[in-house]
């Protein structure tokens, strides 16, 4: 984890449900002592299961 003030990013291993590690990072934004913003960003991506289907992204190509 580094970081200084408001801006914080932490390296880190994700899964989404019970598919594979992926690698990514965390970028944490805080106001004060809460988080007011969290982005993940991972290695890899997975699809979206079909409950998420009217959000999902076309394929590349």
């Amino acid at each position: 984890m580094r970081g200084r003030d408001d801006v914080w990013v932490v390296e880190l291993g994700s899964r989404y449900e019970d598919g594979p590690w992926s690698f990514g990072v965390d970028v944490l934004e805080l106001r004060g002592e809460p988080v007011s913003r969290e982005t993940v960003h991972v290695t890899e991506g997975w699809p979206a299961p079909e409950w998420r289907a009217a959000w999902r992204a076309a394929p590349p190509g």
